[in-house]
């Protein structure tokens, strides 16, 4: 892959911001003790709301968290930090970068769900260094 993608390409593609983001992400979720086991609370409570959709286990539509299940692990460091890295001071960007923010709450949730977080996060860290070096 790496032969094939030029750190030039990474960063204008914004890759950087969405492998770092992740891994902010997986870190603050992964601190807590607790989280895989609210992580799957997160996912019963978010098949029962309304919207709730399994294979979609975050609200496409929402601008902020209001379920209990996702306030308990929300990162707003790391939301701030794809909103700083990836708009650069575009106001227009905003609810882009909030959105990929959720997502990226989602995906970890999803990985989890599928029990590889750690070769996913392990993965993402090699592509991170490789790319970084």
């Amino acid at each position: 892959m790496y032969e094939n993608l030029s750190a030039a390409q990474y960063r204008e593609l914004h890759l950087d911001v969405y492998v770092s983001g992740l891994l902010r992400v997986q870190r603050h979720i992964f601190s807590r003790p607790e989280a895989p086991d609210r992580l799957r609370a997160m996912m019963v409570g978010l098949v029962m709301e309304p919207w709730g959709d399994e294979s979609v286990p975050y609200p496409p539509a929402a601008t902020e968290f209001n379920v209990v299940f996702w306030r308990d692990m929300w990162s707003p460091e790391s939301a701030a930090y794809v909103e700083s890295a990836l708009c650069k001071r575009d106001p227009t960007c905003a609810m882009r970068a909030k959105r990929l923010a959720y997502w990226m709450h989602g995906f970890w949730l999803r990985r989890n769900n599928e029990g590889n977080v750690a070769a996913v996060a392990k993965i993402l860290g090699e592509i991170e260094k490789h790319y970084s070096g």
